[in-house]
């Protein structure tokens, strides 16, 4: 098959990036011949690195880094660029053995591109890997009250509602972003097949896919060295794992950490950084750190603790940890608790209740054989059937073949 990855960024920024990336490569070994479609090329090599992928740029910034907020507004709602070089790629490609498969499009490449591959008549498909498909700001998230929203996307409470992390002209203009995306581009009215990551995912987005979607459940890969568990006796310390944001609930766990007085370490960064070191100033920041780097930091760990207070769809780092022996502490409202078994893998907590994460935390920092127990048991259930890279892409070779018999 010809397989046209289309995202923002031609180099890992985050976990959407990481799959779209690492099946792009996997894909190319297997025998097909992969484009990657993308915008911001990045310095860190990306794409260019990985044999067998053809990379395709439009050498744009991303909305955040363009230099001019008019000219980002304008690229965010339609990337006139973006979709005339999309249109020159696809005419050099046969339709009927080309599946075109969106990964990311809302940080630079913007909905027209999913209106020139309607518009060619193209095979395709999409990966929710977040909630833009329905909800303006991604995350069904009110970024004012700190909590998850579940108002009706473009209805009039939604429009009325101030939900933006930085102002309401903002919210606004992913409004208009939506309305462009759902009624010009006809996402994902227009698209029947679509790559869910998680069944918690799949149960918020549904109502708002086309009646007679195709829903592929191909979970995110994880790509993690096996460790010997024998040789793993729980750390000291509670990790956090991610973007340091309001959604990721990072303030309140570092509040709970602080109160409890437990050693925690925060691998990341991000705008509440200065927050969370105010709330618990004996937390350690690492920063971005690369993926080995990372699971080195999990595997030392008593727990990794994913406190988000937005729904994500899967959580991957949780996987991650499992993989590593280690337990985690995950908020009862995020796609994250589907990956923990509770009082057994991990542990539960109610979202966004500090309490009861300090509950939580202080049940296995007076415990460390209580977490090498559900490490134990995390480990032996990830590894009993792990979501492997191949096996991933072979989920996705089969919904592409499915995709293209559809067309």
């Amino acid at each position: 098959m010809h397989v046209v990855i289309v995202n923002d960024f031609a180099f890992v920024n985050g976990g959407a990036g990481m799959v779209a990336l690492s099946s792009a490569c996997a894909l190319a070994e297997r025998g097909h011949r992969v484009i990657v479609f993308a915008a911001v090329a990045g310095e860190q090599g990306g794409i260019a690195a990985m044999p067998g992928v053809q990379l395709i740029c439009t050498n744009q910034p991303d909305l955040v880094s363009n230099p001019s907020p008019a000219a980002a507004a304008l690229q965010g709602i339609w990337n006139r660029t973006a979709q005339v070089r999309m249109g020159e790629l696809l005419e050099r490609l046969p339709a009927r053995d080309t599946v075109v498969h969106f990964h990311g499009w809302t940080k630079a490449l913007s909905p027209s591109v999913i209106a020139q591959v309607a518009a060619q008549k193209f095979p395709a498909i999409a990966t929710l890997h977040e909630y833009f498909s329905a909800c303006p700001n991604g995350g069904f998230f009110n970024y004012q009250s700190n909590r998850s929203c579940d108002k009706a996307p473009l209805g009039m409470s939604c429009l009325g509602t101030h939900c933006d992390s930085r102002s309401y002209p903002r919210k606004l203009w992913r409004v208009a972003r939506q309305v462009v995306q759902q009624r010009v581009s006809r996402f994902p009215g227009g698209l029947r097949h679509f790559i869910a990551v998680s069944t918690f995912s799949t149960d918020i987005l549904q109502p708002y896919l086309p009646s007679d979607a195709r829903i592929h459940h191909v979970p995110n890969p994880i790509v993690i060295r096996r460790p010997q568990l024998k040789d793993r006796a729980p750390g000291d310390h509670f990790v956090c794992v991610g973007r340091l944001s309001p959604e990721k609930g990072v303030e309140l766990f570092a509040r709970a950490t602080g109160a409890l007085g437990v050693p925690t370490r925060f691998v990341g960064d991000g705008p509440l950084r200065g927050a969370v070191l105010k709330a618990n100033p004996a937390a350690a920041v690492t920063g971005w750190l690369n993926a080995p780097e990372a699971q080195l930091e999990i595997a030392r760990a008593r727990a990794l603790v994913l406190p988000s207070l937005w729904y994500e769809t899967q959580g991957m780092v949780v996987d991650e940890a499992a993989a590593l022996g280690v337990p985690a502490i995950v908020s009862d409202g995020s796609a994250a608790r589907d990956r923990v078994v509770d009082g057994k893998t991990g542990l539960w907590f109610r979202c966004g209740d500090e309490a009861d994460l300090t509950d939580k935390l202080r049940a296995l920092a007076g415990d460390p054989s209580l977490a090498a127990t559900m490490g134990a048991h995390a480990y032996e259930q990830f590894w009993r059937d792990p979501p492997t890279l191949q096996r991933h892409v072979s989920g996705l070779e089969a919904a592409y073949s499915e995709c293209l018999s559809d067309r």
